[in-house]
């Protein structure tokens, strides 16, 4: 008797155990995708590098241990169907502030040149040169293409054997 009661306690302590596993992965895809959308809106946001990097480690350090727990196949696949559409939208969503930053951050630099040349005075780029670059004394250098005035000489025949 008392060993029945054992084997049934330790089954549902086993049970139980899964049951934890199960619900700790899926907590951890849950806080996997929240980590994802905040790290999205700090992006566009335009939060500090050092804000974006602590979400960045939080959620490396999420996905990291959802690696490690374990969970039976079913589970997997049922996580899988249920949340992947969840993390491909953050996902998605973590791409395009990404691309939306980096083309305002390039509009920015571009917009500082552009400045910058308009104050820096080119006295060389806004006058003509002083000198003719081929002074009229300056022979023109030979061209390789005969006038078609001048009649071409006649090819030489080849011998033949």
């Amino acid at each position: 008797m008392r060993i029945a009661c054992y084997a049934v306690g330790f089954g549902l302590i086993a049970l139980f155990a899964g049951c934890d596993l199960e619900n700790k992965a899926e907590s951890l895809i849950k806080e996997d995708i929240q980590l994802m959308n905040k790290l999205a809106d700090a992006i566009e946001s335009g939060a500090s590098r050092d804000e974006i990097k602590a979400l960045a480690k939080k959620l490396e350090e999420t996905e990291e241990a959802l690696d490690k727990v374990m969970v039976t196949k079913a589970e997997k696949e049922r996580l899988e169907r249920e949340y992947s559409a969840s993390l491909r939208k953050a996902s998605a969503r973590i791409d395009e502030a990404k691309m939306a930053r980096s083309h305002t951050q390039m509009l920015n630099r571009m917009e500082e040149i552009q400045n910058t040349f308009k104050k820096t005075p080119r006295p060389h780029m806004l006058q003509p040169p002083k000198e003719p670059v081929f002074p009229e004394t300056t022979p023109m250098p030979p061209t390789h293409i005969t006038p078609p005035n001048i009649p071409r000489p006649p090819m030489p025949k080849m011998p033949t054997h």
